[in-house]
């Protein structure tokens, strides 16, 4: 169940309804469980796809467009010299968390 819920997560962009139907279905520790689980494997996949899969050819579209460039540089320094601190401001913009996921996989963040 962690893993479709990961699974989900990962793929449906707005993804608001599937804690509190997960806790619908399930009494609240399981559900606690599934929901922190599979939210962990969602956000590691959803990483490790942007890092491993999507970043050279991310890198090598944005250097056909000089201007989009310097604006993902700009992110890319205040998300990798920010550290802690930009991983946290960027989790309070309402956007979804797979999208900002992959965002760290594209930057240098470690």
């Amino acid at each position: 169940v962690g893993l479709l819920y990961a699974f989900c997560d990962l793929l449906i962009p707005l993804n608001i309804g599937l804690a509190p139907l997960c806790g619908a279905m399930f009494d609240f520790p399981t559900a606690l469980a599934i929901v922190l689980t599979g939210g962990v494997a969602a956000a590691t996949a959803a990483f490790f796809i942007g890092r491993m899969l999507l970043q050279d050819r991310v890198r090598s579209q944005l250097q056909k467009m000089p201007t989009t460039e310097r604006q993902f540089s700009f992110i890319d320094r205040a998300i990798t010299r920010g550290g802690f601190r930009a991983v946290f401001l960027l989790r309070l913009i309402p956007t979804p968390v797979p999208a900002i996921n992959f965002l760290y996989g594209l930057t240098g963040v470690s």
